[in-house]
């Protein structure tokens, strides 16, 4: 049963479903609508942690609105199928994951991913890993 979904919001972000053996799918945010079925009925158990984006300066427009948009849709997807939904900064989960300050961002998002790896002994899709750190982050602490 599920217990944990942990996302990523960003355009290339995605959901990563929890149960309490350890991560059991991970689900790019276009096809989030398939994880309806794996937590309904049972979703007063399930605990949604989602990284709160905002707007970085320098960012077009149109790019913090698509952001927005995505973030909003993710959102309600989550205070759907969860009980209660955290929001963490990307600031604060990345330093309780452990991300060394001061990376560029393609070099970080290698970083990331391949500590997730090593803490699942799983691959992950590069794109999908701060959802996936995001959970670990979070069950490491809790």
């Amino acid at each position: 049963m599920i217990t944990m979904i942990s996302c990523d919001p960003g355009h290339e972000g995605g959901l990563a479903l929890w149960d309490e053996n350890g991560l059991v799918e991970v689900v790019k945010n276009e096809h989030r609508r398939k994880i309806i079925p794996m937590v309904f009925p049972h979703n007063e158990n399930v605990l949604g942690v989602m990284e709160e984006n905002h707007a970085i300066y320098g960012q077009s427009i149109s790019n913090t609105f698509a952001q927005g948009v995505n973030q909003g849709k993710v959102d309600e997807l989550l205070s759907i199928a969860c009980y209660r939904v955290e929001k963490v900064s990307a600031q604060s989960w990345m330093r309780d994951f452990g991300v060394p300050a001061k990376m560029e961002v393609k070099e970080r998002k290698h970083w990331i991913k391949d500590k997730a790896e090593r803490l699942l002994g799983q691959p992950i899709i590069l794109r999908l890993a701060d959802a996936v750190a995001i959970g670990l982050t979070y069950r490491l602490k809790v």
